[in-house]
């Protein structure tokens, strides 16, 4: 991952994985899947992925990066607020 993103082909990876990510999540029930139109879940795994994707490159393009657990704790905390709304 450090050398995609040290390349600049980071993005690239998620310009192909975007349009995928609907297929792939047809392939796994979880929880916090709705029941929606096509175009609803592009919407769902566009808005999932890019975050997903920038939280990503953001934690590995630290120095020293937080703990996975850390960063998983700080993005619960960001959820349990959405959902407060």
């Amino acid at each position: 991952m450090h050398l995609l993103i040290e390349n600049g082909l980071f993005s690239r990876l998620l310009f192909v994985w975007t349009p995928e990510s609907s297929k792939i999540y047809d392939m796994f029930q979880v929880p916090w899947h709705v029941q929606g139109s096509p175009s609803e879940i592009n919407y769902i795994m566009s808005f999932s992925t890019g975050g997903f994707w920038n939280v990503l490159q953001h934690w590995l393009t630290k120095k020293t990066p937080e703990p996975p657990e850390e960063v998983t704790q700080t993005l619960l905390k960001a959820l349990k607020k959405i959902t407060q709304v």
